[in-house]
């Protein structure tokens, strides 16, 4: 997944415990493809939100066999 964070949130991030949970408000659009999440990750923004914001990728790993977390893989409908 790519996102366009401060560095303020990723400093806080790499604290976290590798395994940790990590919440997020809203959805997260995702892809299997690096070159379409590195286009998530992209700030298409002003000049200003550009300086305060970074692009960041996400490797998402889930077992769907045994997962806390929801999902669903909707690539058909897309």
């Amino acid at each position: 997944h790519g996102l366009a964070m401060t560095r303020y949130d990723i400093n806080r991030i790499k604290n976290l415990k590798r395994g940790s949970f990590l919440s997020m408000n809203g959805f997260l659009s995702t892809s299997r493809r690096r070159d379409v999440a590195e286009n998530f990750a992209i700030t298409k923004s002003n000049s200003l939100e550009r300086q305060i914001l970074v692009g960041v990728l996400f490797e998402i790993r889930l077992n769907p066999e045994n997962s806390p977390v929801v999902f669903a893989d909707v690539g058909h409908l897309s």
